[in-house]
């Protein structure tokens, strides 16, 4: 066998094996990461009454109660700003195409999936039926997308980054402060004060006036009235 000849059936070969990566590539229907797919389906998130987003500020969990989101906090509720919800619940909803890039063990440590080191968001439903639960891990090297997987899959996707804003807010981002400013003095029955350092003290209301609670000193009604009508 001349050259000429091995060159043209090496050369048939790379195009029969060029043309059946490209079938691969299109028609393999395992490769879900590249077609588009949301991480919440619409009707999932219509049974949603939990969102827990853990970040680098510790963890929010929000409520879903009467078809209003609350932040929750020990065992108090309080109002959670709606749009911020529902901005987060459209990112999570929103179908577009999700690459693939790795699958290892060795990748998921690397790109921050590995549990330990990344950002979280739980959603779950009614008796805590969990729909999704999904690992946020590092940024590209440019910044703009951000590594993602589903807790219970071993693929590794990206994405435009509109995740972070999420986990890394704080408390106060969730809670709806506005709710408050209706809300009147006399509507205050009790304060809880923490200091930096020592104990916390407590104003409780007492017939027209506070008492400070553990302490037989006399209240200034009218400083702490003006005190707490600031706050509100």
């Amino acid at each position: 066998m001349n050259y000429k000849k091995k060159v043209t059936i090496l050369s048939a070969l790379l195009v029969v094996l060029a043309l059946t990566y490209i079938i691969i590539l299109f028609f393999d229907s395992d490769r879900r990461g590249e077609s588009p797919f949301a991480w919440l389906e619409a009707s999932q998130f219509v049974m949603a009454d939990r969102i827990e987003v853990s970040g680098m500020n510790g963890q929010v969990v929000l409520r879903r109660i009467n078809d209003t989101w609350f932040l929750s906090e020990g065992s108090v509720d309080y109002p959670a700003r709606q749009s911020s919800v529902e901005d987060l619940i459209s990112s999570l909803s929103r179908k577009e195409i999700y690459p693939i890039r790795a699958l290892s063990s060795e990748a998921r440590e690397r790109l921050g999936l590995d549990g330990n080191n990344s950002s979280r968001i739980r959603v779950s439903g009614g008796a805590g039926l969990p729909l999704l639960d999904l690992l946020i891990g590092n940024t590209d090297a440019l910044g703009r997308e951000v590594y993602l997987k589903s807790a219970d899959s071993n693929e590794i996707h990206s994405a435009e980054d509109r995740f972070t804003f999420f986990t890394e807010a704080n408390s106060d981002f969730w809670m709806d402060r506005r709710l408050f400013s209706t809300a009147s003095i006399t509507d205050v029955q009790q304060i809880e004060v923490s200091l930096p350092e020592g104990e916390p003290y407590v104003l409780r209301r007492g017939g027209a006036g506070w008492i400070l609670h553990g302490s037989s000193n006399e209240v200034d009604v009218t400083r702490v009235d003006s005190w707490l009508r600031g706050i509100l």
